[in-house]
């Protein structure tokens, strides 16, 4: 059977997927750097595939049963105590990520699009395996500075030289760099200007303007810095470069109501006991199907003036979130008995959603939310299968085979697996 780039039925489906999950994402609270311990060197490069096609090297044998656990009991800072996919059986899909992860998020310097998901993962002043620089020192070397409203401010914008993004959402550098903790006081120089990482913060307020038709999905990286940096220094309003004033509890306030606009749809399905369809509806056209949106506003609960506002629509986010997992598992198995040769890409796409969907769980948990534990548990399940399977069937063991056919998807196996390997850190107690 010919690749998806050489058939219409394929493409249509690469298409279905990328307009349905997007393009590249990330995200969550601040998780320490794992240890990484003594890790098997990675596997050299599998043989690459005939021009053109991009298919499993292997045919996948069925993922091993996991049999759901009949209660789940959660640790006192809301960790599962015990999952159903076995202790080894997850400690095994973390060792592949981070091993992955190592070689390939770590690979450049120049690809800061790479390097803030490591942060995800590895702390920030981990220094890249061949090159004599940190984390945190190759992010800030990139960035850049732009004349906005009379005033010169760092940024991030422009691409690597391989074609990657340095900035693919807005502000998702400092919303990254405030999340894994680093020092809003943390100084470097662009274009030999001194600056700091608050500068980076004032740079965002300073640049933000309202969006058009309440699209909130698209400002979660700077609704969450704003909150990360409120927290910091206690102040909500800012003035912008048109001499606007925004107050970033109202403007959460806001996402928040346009969330539950916006998973409207897949709450009348749960009620109804209907099975949702993907058309690019509601959070289904947002970047990484709406789950940065969805954590976003939780973020804001620790503001006790908005608190009781904000916890009806996160509530009610919740319930729908965790009804979400089952119906787009389904999706995924009708998927992949339609499109047989296509494992690579829905897996991969499996990757990116379970993750996600894990670390926005883990948001509204952390935020006080009540969450359904049980499903939880099956998220973990779906995941350690999706990473498993991508490993069976050959995918990490041939990324350079993957970017010649395919550069987002490639992309994708990066950032996705840091928030697949975060997602399951946030979860999974740490021994």
């Amino acid at each position: 059977m010919h690749s998806f780039l050489r058939t219409v039925p394929a493409l249509a489906l690469c298409c279905f997927l990328f307009l349905t999950l997007s393009t590249s994402c990330r995200d969550q609270s601040k998780e320490p750097g794992a240890d990484e311990g003594e890790l098997a060197a990675e596997p050299k490069e599998a043989p690459a595939s005939s021009p053109g096609e991009l298919k499993a090297l292997v045919r996948p044998t069925p993922p091993a049963a996991i049999e759901p656990l009949q209660q789940i009991e959660a640790t006192s800072d809301g960790r599962l105590k015990a999952t159903s996919a076995s202790k080894d059986r997850v400690a095994g899909v973390m060792n592949r990520l981070l091993l992955h992860l190592r070689v390939w998020a770590l690979a450049s310097p120049e690809n800061t699009w790479a390097l803030i998901h490591a942060l995800l993962v590895f702390e920030p002043n981990k220094k890249l395996p061949d090159h004599d620089v940190t984390i945190l020192d190759a992010v800030l070397a990139m960035a850049t500075t732009k004349e906005v409203g009379g005033k010169i401010v760092p940024t991030y914008t422009g691409e690597a030289r391989d074609g990657t993004p340095r900035e693919p959402h807005r502000n998702q550098v400092v919303k990254l760099l405030l999340q894994t903790g680093v020092c809003p006081d943390h100084r470097f120089e662009v274009e030999e200007k001194s600056f700091t990482v608050a500068d980076l913060v004032d740079s965002a307020l300073w640049r933000f303007e309202e969006p058009s038709n309440e699209a909130w999905e698209h400002e979660s990286w700077t609704l969450s810095a704003m909150a990360r940096s409120a927290k910091h220094t206690g102040k909500t309003s800012f003035l912008n470069y048109a001499g606007v004033r925004f107050d970033g509890r109202e403007l959460a306030l806001r996402a928040a109501a346009h969330l539950n606009r916006e998973m409207e749809f897949l709450e009348d399905a749960r009620q109804a006991g209907t099975q949702i369809q993907k058309r690019r509806e509601g959070v289904h056209g947002h970047p990484c199907g709406g789950l940065h949106l969805a954590r976003t506003p939780s973020f804001w609960l620790e503001d006790a003036e908005i608190r009781e506002a904000l916890i009806p629509a996160m509530q009610r986010a919740a319930v729908t979130l965790a009804w979400r997992l089952q119906a787009e598992e389904r999706v995924y198995t009708d998927l992949r008995r339609q499109h047989p040769s296509q494992d690579i890409l829905i897996t991969a796409q499996e990757m990116k959603f379970y993750g996600h969907w894990l670390e926005t769980m883990a948001a509204l948990r952390d935020s006080g939310i009540d969450v359904d534990l049980k499903a939880v548990d099956r998220g973990i399940s779906l995941l350690v299968k999706s990473v498993e399977r991508l490993d069976r069937i050959g995918t990490f063991n041939r990324m350079e085979d993957v970017r010649k056919h395919r550069v987002q998807t490639y992309r994708d196996l990066i950032g996705d697996a840091a928030h697949a390997l975060h997602g399951l850190r946030l979860w999974i107690p740490e021994e």
